[in-house]
C-alpha cells in the first residue's frame, strides 16, 4: 500500500500532479488515504485548548453530529464548524472557572451572551443548546443551562420596510380589480383559501367599487353583491386552471 502523505514529496519534485495520481493508484486498489479533514485538525486543535474533561464532553459532542450516531443524523460538516466557531470562544473563558460542562450555569451562559447581538447571539445559543442537551442525553451533565434562555425577537428582515401609512397609499393607487386578481392567482389554488380572499379584499379595499374587468355584471350597471362576485371570480379561475387555460385567469378565456 501507498500512503497518500508519501506521494506529495515524491511528486512535487517532479512536477507531477498528487491528485491524478492518487487517483490511479487507488483504482489499482494500492491507496491508503491517511490524509486528515481539515475538520478534524481544527476541532483537535481547538480542544487542545480545553481542559480534558470539556475537550472530551466537546469531542463527543462534534463527532457525533458530524459522523452520526444511534439516534442522531449526521450534519453538514459546514453546520458543525459553524457550531464549533460559535461555542469556542466561549468555552476556553468558561475554562478559567471550571473544570467539567456540568459546573456551568444558565447564570454563566447569559453573562457570556449577553454582549453578543443579533444572528451573531442567535448562532451561538443554537450551537450552546445543541451542546448541553446532547451532553444531558448522554448523561455527562445532569442540568441543561441553556433551558428557559431566549434568544429575542428576529428583527424585520425587508430591505425596505413600509410605514402604515405608505401601505394605505399603495392600496388606493392600485385598482381594486387588479390586486384581486393578483391575491386569486395567490390563494385560490385551494376552495379553503377562498374565505380568506374575501376577507382580505374587504380589509384592503374596504370602499372600493367592483372593477368591470373582474365583475361582468357591473358593466350593465346592475348592482354586484361583492363578496358573491369575488366567490364567483374564485371558482371561474379555479375552472380555468382545470380546463388548462394558461394565461387567461379567471373570466377570461384568452385568444
Amino acid at each position: 500500500m501507498i500512503a497518500w502523505s508519501a506521494l506529495t514529496p515524491a511528486l512535487h519534485s517532479r512536477d507531477m500532479s498528487v491528485t491524478r495520481t492518487a487517483e490511479i493508484i487507488s483504482l489499482a486498489g494500492l491507496l491508503h488515504d491517511d490524509r486528515i479533514p481539515s475538520f478534524t485538525a481544527l476541532m483537535q486543535a481547538r480542544l487542545a485548548q480545553l481542559p480534558p474533561l470539556i475537550a472530551a464532553d466537546a469531542g463527543h459532542w462534534l463527532r457525533t453530529r458530524n459522523d452520526g450516531g444511534p439516534r442522531s443524523r449526521p450534519r453538514h460538516t459546514g453546520t458543525v464548524r459553524m457550531n464549533l466557531n460559535s461555542v469556542h470562544p466561549l468555552l476556553p473563558e468558561r475554562a478559567h472557572h471550571h473544570s467539567h460542562l456540568r459546573e456551568i450555569t444558565a447564570g454563566d451562559v447569559t453573562a457570556a451572551t449577553t454582549a453578543l447581538h443579533g444572528s451573531l447571539r442567535r448562532q451561538t445559543l443554537t450551537a450552546l443548546r445543541s451542546l448541553f442537551r446532547h451532553c444531558k442525553k448522554t448523561g455527562t451533565i445532569f442540568r441543561d443551562p441553556t433551558r428557559g434562555i431566549h434568544d429575542g425577537l428576529r428583527p424585520l428582515s425587508l430591505l425596505q420596510p413600509l410605514q402604515p401609512g405608505e401601505i394605505n397609499q399603495a392600496s388606493h393607487d392600485v385598482p381594486a380589480g387588479d390586486a384581486v386578481q393578483t391575491l386569486l392567482a395567490y390563494f385560490v389554488t385551494r376552495r379553503s383559501a377562498s374565505r380568506t380572499l374575501i376577507l382580505m379584499v374587504f380589509m384592503i379595499f374596504p370602499a372600493a367599487g367592483p372593477s368591470p374587468s373582474l365583475f361582468p355584471a357591473a358593466e350593465s350597471g346592475r348592482h354586484v353583491d361583492a363578496a358573491a362576485a369575488v366567490a364567483g371570480s374564485a371558482g371561474r379561475y379555479r375552472q380555468g386552471r382545470q380546463e388548462g387555460i394558461p394565461e387567461g385567469g379567471a373570466g377570461d378565456p384568452g385568444p
